[in-house]
């Protein structure tokens, strides 16, 4: 559930995104951004004891120029040991009720890298540099399953939260078992002001679907259709 996400909004000529490095990546990645003139935005964990340590370094930039960006990012993740390009592997949710993770979810969720994917994009216009901000962009709510067999599952994701969601956010998640990872800003001068709040757990899926859409509720969001492998058709 780890790896390297860097997104392009068409005429705006902007690019947000973030980067998974080790902690002995970091200084030369954080040196390669900077000498591009490439904001960073955030770095913080997603997971929770896992190996090798890894960190997201989010990045940002607006420019007339986004070749030249693209270019200085590509630089930036050939300092990493991230794999280019990624390759989407072949559905494994056979050991997961997915119809049942689909009604208690209140979405559909699509096979993804490995993984089961929901999206909730947040109803508000989210603006930053005077710019609003595409759903594909990241402002976005992630529950993602990992299929562990029998009917278990590794949940993973971050809740896109405004301040006076977190608490009930938080409260929603500790009620049912999942353990908070990180809270903190993805970006620097966004509106309305958003909080991520990364979260793991492991169990039995449906209770952890369960958990997840109690929490979800919490939030001003609505489910979004992502890219993945759709095993039922259109």
């Amino acid at each position: 559930m780890g790896g390297a996400a860097v997104c392009l909004a068409g005429g705006e000529r902007g690019r947000l995104g973030d980067l998974a490095v080790t902690e002995e990546e970091l200084g030369r990645l954080t040196d390669t951004v900077q000498a591009a003139g490439l904001e960073q935005t955030s770095v913080h964990k997603h997971l929770l004891a896992h190996s090798p340590a890894l960190l997201w370094c989010h990045v940002h930039t607006l420019t007339e120029a986004p070749a030249v960006a693209a270019r200085h990012l590509r630089a930036a993740l050939e300092t990493t040991g991230t794999p280019l390009p990624p390759r989407l592997a072949a559905p494994v949710t056979a050991d997961l009720d997915t119809d049942r993770l689909d009604a208690v979810l209140r979405g559909r969720g699509t096979d993804y890298a490995g993984t089961y994917k929901f999206t909730f994009v947040r109803r508000e216009t989210v603006v930053d540099h005077h710019r609003v901000i595409p759903w594909g962009m990241g402002a976005v709510t992630g529950v993602n399953f990992q299929p562990l067999g029998r009917g278990r599952a590794a949940v993973n994701g971050a809740l896109a939260l405004t301040a006076g969601e977190v608490q009930p956010a938080i409260r929603a998640l500790r009620r049912g078992g999942v353990d908070v990872v990180e809270l903190h800003n993805h970006t620097l001068t966004e509106e309305p002001r958003l909080f991520f709040a990364h979260y793991w757990a492991v169990g039995d899926a449906t209770g952890l679907a369960r958990c997840l859409s109690a929490a979800v509720a919490t939030t001003n969001v609505a489910w979004q259709a992502t890219p993945g492998i759709d095993r039922r058709g259109s």
